[in-house]
């Protein structure tokens, strides 16, 4: 479910980005939410029983789902999602404080790119370009994306901004799973992504955190659209 072009419990266990402990299953309990196929709030039984899945696995999902603020435990027992997952409001507010912090990290005093980061960023993007897109799961639309904005990002050396963009990332991971499986193509992002990396390599911060400010609000009124049908519970 999360990456067409696997299983649908492929790999279960293994978590689909690096230093993450999110598993496939996370995102198929996550998308049958959304899919209004299971409550929000609801037990480990009732998703041990739905899935056929022992209870230990099921805590194992809830415990990482948790970790990402996609869910909170109830007192007692049982599980609820956050509201932020079906919520258009809480969505735009990501993409506005996003607007606020990543345009600001480039203009940070002593920025510096990382040679080695930025040229596999251009090699994977120009090869995406290439092949229009046509061979990218959402899964893979989601790393590249958040690599390429923590990437540069990174380059401030601010901690607090870098922080503040990852954990935005963790919470809208759920959801732009979901926003990717309905976008036309994401070429015309990634030849924005790219037009950044000259400006940033240029040396050009100022121009590059203005294209960014552009790139981002245009990506923001792309998703809004979207999201209008993702959120229709």
């Amino acid at each position: 479910l999360v990456d067409t072009k696997r299983g649908l419990f492929a790999d279960a266990d293994e978590p689909l980005e690096q230093g993450s402990s999110i598993s496939p299953l996370c995102f198929t309990i996550g998308i049958d939410y959304l899919n209004n196929q299971i409550a929000g709030k609801i037990t480990e039984a009732e998703l041990a029983k739905k899935y056929t899945l022992g209870r230990s696995t099921i805590l194992q999902a809830m415990h990482a789902m948790e970790a990402e603020g996609w869910v909170s435990r109830l007192l007692g027992y049982g599980w609820e999602f956050n509201e932020f997952l079906t919520s258009q409001a809480t969505y735009d507010q990501c993409f506005r404080f996003r607007l606020l912090i990543e345009p600001a990290a480039l203009r940070e005093p002593g920025y510096q790119i990382n040679k080695k980061a930025f040229r596999q960023l251009r090699e994977s993007l120009t090869e995406a370009v290439s092949q229009k897109g046509s061979t990218i799961s959402e899964r893979q639309m989601y790393i590249n994306g958040t690599y390429f904005h923590e990437s540069i990002v990174n380059g401030s050396n601010n901690q607090f901004l870098i922080e503040s963009l990852k954990r935005a990332n963790r919470l809208r991971r759920l959801i732009e799973y979901h926003v990717y499986a309905r976008r036309e193509s994401p070429v015309p992002e990634y030849k924005e992504h790219l037009a950044i990396l000259d400006l940033l390599e240029a040396g050009d911060n100022q121009q590059a955190a203005v294209y960014l400010t552009e790139h981002l609000e245009r990506t923001r009124q792309e998703k809004m659209r979207i999201v209008q049908g993702v959120f229709a519970r």
